[in-house]
């Protein structure tokens, strides 16, 4: 039972971590130049759960948990929400961040932790807002695109 309950409360923790993620992204992405990125409620009603509304489209963070390394931790996956031709709504996994109890964080769920987002940091705007450029890279990424034959 040990673990159980160790694991339970790893994950009660990692919820603060995840509400102090969405709230320094809202933050940081407020007070942008060019407002690139809007944090919204999510359309699914789950608390932790969030939207973001972007000039190429609409995505939903959904926050869950993960092992890393044997370690419980939190997860954000990112999808790209889209209308299909008949008007079902479709969701496309495209990115997830994997962050521990202490604030630290991957872009890439398979590499070591290699930025943080410590509440109170000096470094946490600037890292959350490379974190919304990499973001809105990767739905740039998914663009379709069209060459001109001659």
């Amino acid at each position: 039972m040990g673990a159980t309950r160790r694991i339970a409360v790893s994950a009660v923790a990692l919820s603060t971590v995840a509400d102090t993620f969405r709230l320094t992204l809202a933050d940081v992405t407020r007070e942008a130049a060019g407002k690139l990125i809007d944090v919204v409620p999510s359309n699914t009603g789950a608390l932790r759960n969030f939207g973001l509304e972007t000039a190429l489209g609409q995505v939903e963070a959904l926050f869950d948990h993960a092992f890393k390394d044997e370690q419980l931790v939190g997860r954000y996956r990112f999808f790209m929400v889209e209308k299909t031709a008949t008007g079902d709504v479709e969701a496309r996994e495209f990115w997830a961040v994997l962050f521990d109890a202490n604030y630290n964080a991957t872009w890439d769920p398979e590499a070591n932790y290699g930025w943080t987002f410590m509440p109170g940091s000096y470094d946490t705007p600037a890292m959350m807002g490379r974190f919304a450029l990499a973001l809105l890279a990767k739905i740039q990424a998914r663009i379709k695109k069209y060459d001109t034959k001659f």
